[in-house]
């Protein structure tokens, strides 16, 4: 093998930069679990045992985090174990050849087939290797080059079949993408178009068809979407037969995108876990909407329990003189009747209180107190229906995946819902008093500012919002 290839190999290894992956000059970051991390490990070690020269990396770079040293092997062997998996990792292996014919059938002698790359400035060669090798996605004279309209998917073992661009719709079909890039050979630009445009007359019938199916899908989409929407509206998955409704959608999406479960069987679990998550997501929405669009009666006892129980619990020493009563404005509702306070957000609102008020005992005397302030003092209760209302809106719009799917170990619940009123109450409490208000006039403008001040902190994936009890407390 050439010396001098392995010897440049192995010195742009060494200067590969390896560090934080939101760092512009950083090449490579972590491996992204310590699963990973162990497997791209174990199978350098493979290729050492099994007697592929090591000339560059080898290791874990530095002693934090799952960084691998960019790894280069010579003379490796096609029974090698790294030449035969796919490490998913930054490891390079060198081999020998001697015709294009050998290059093609070596490279398709494997379970997998997810992307190849071909450098050359021969197009002649380009032309002939790109159409033998049996890969999803085929490189020219760059890597790892995507796009959102080019489909992206594997053969064989590799990917779960097409994703990206308008081919993925067509399930079945098994479409062969040849992603192309020239940057220095643009003599041979027009060469390759030529080529590429013959290849497109041969299959014009079949272009014209898929034109054909294309336009009907995207005319029949929003029929189907709108048909989906009246049909499926407040259903649930809930109770004994939720396990099997989530394994026959699974099932479903395995047969339809031909993907073996014995062999990708952590896709399985992982993917069952987002079809929970994400449709449980959804049935919470139905249910605090549910609550949010039933009117407060004070001729229902269950209501009107509520409403006593949120008054002792906010008020454990101040029995209730009478049902219609002026003490109710010691709580923050504007009148002798908070009836008609929930009007906004109906039997939602009461419940928001009702749970905070009773799972945060302490933090809503302390939240209380604070709403009674002789400068920065505010209505307790009509605020906590405003931030009903405003939690209601960041789980409408999406904002609030972050926090119930980090949150929720399986389906969401109600009881989350409240969790995470219960925070931006207490959030919002101190952020009113960090402002110092004239008057209560300038609500619309602090609540703004603290709604948007949430959304970016719900940007952030990890976010996971507590309420800090040792704080309330002191």
């Amino acid at each position: 093998m050439d010396i001098i290839l392995i010897l440049r190999s192995a010195e742009r290894a060494k200067k590969r930069v390896v560090g934080d992956p939101f760092d512009l000059k950083t090449e490579q970051g972590p491996q992204v679990d310590k699963d990973q991390f162990d497997k791209i490990l174990y199978l350098i070690k493979s290729g050492v045992k099994e007697g592929a020269t090591l000339v560059a990396g080898g290791d874990r770079h530095g002693d934090r985090g799952f960084f691998i040293q960019p790894t280069v092997f010579a003379h490796v062997e096609d029974h090698h174990t790294i030449a035969r998996e796919e490490i998913f990792g930054p490891v390079q292996q060198l081999i020998r050849f001697s015709s294009l014919n050998e290059i093609i059938d070596r490279a398709n002698d494997t379970n997998y087939g997810l992307a190849a790359a071909v450098f050359s400035k021969d197009v002649d060669k380009i032309n002939y290797i790109t159409q033998g090798l049996r890969a999803g996605t085929v490189w020219v004279n760059c890597y790892n080059v995507l796009g959102a309209q080019t489909p992206f998917g594997g053969y064989k073992d590799s990917g779960f079949g097409r994703e990206m661009g308008e081919l993925y719709i067509n399930v079945h079909a098994d479409h062969y993408i040849h992603l192309v890039g020239v940057y220095a050979n643009v003599r041979n630009l027009g060469v390759i178009f030529l080529k590429c445009l013959n290849n497109l007359i041969c299959y014009g019938f079949l272009i014209k068809m898929y034109i054909i199916w294309l336009y009907l899908t995207w005319f029949f989409r929003p029929i189907l979407k709108w048909f989906l929407r009246k049909t499926s509206h407040n259903k649930r998955f809930t109770g004994a037969n939720e396990r099997e409704i989530l394994r026959g959608a699974v099932n479903t999406v395995l047969l339809v995108k031909k993907i073996n479960p014995k062999v990708h069987f952590q896709f399985v679990k992982s993917f069952s876990k987002c079809i929970e998550q994400i449709w449980g997501y959804q049935q919470l929405i139905a249910i605090v909407e549910e609550l949010r669009t039933t009117a407060y009666d004070s001729d229902n006892l269950t209501h009107e329990q509520k409403l006593y129980d949120l008054w002792a619990n906010l008020m454990p020493n101040e029995p209730l003189e009478s049902r219609v009563t002026k003490q109710w404005q010691d709580i923050g509702f504007q009148g002798d009747d908070p009836k008609t306070d929930f009007r906004g957000m109906g039997l939602l609102g009461l419940e928001n209180l009702l749970f905070f008020a009773t799972e945060y005992k302490t933090v809503a005397a302390h939240v209380l107190s604070h709403s009674n302030h002789p400068l920065y003092g505010y209505f307790f209760a009509i605020v906590g229906i405003n931030l009903t209302s405003m939690a209601w809106k960041l789980l409408k719009s999406g904002d609030a995946k972050t926090y119930i799917y980090n949150v929720s170990k399986s389906l969401p619940t109600i009881r989350l819902f409240h969790q995470f009123y219960s925070y931006l109450f207490y959030e919002f409490d101190k952020y009113w008093l960090d402002c110092r208000p004239k008057n209560m006039m300038e609500f619309p403008n602090i609540s703004e500012k603290f709604e948007r001040n949430i959304k970016i902190s719900l940007n952030d994936p990890t976010s996971v919002f507590r309420i800090n009890i040792s704080v309330d407390t002191v």
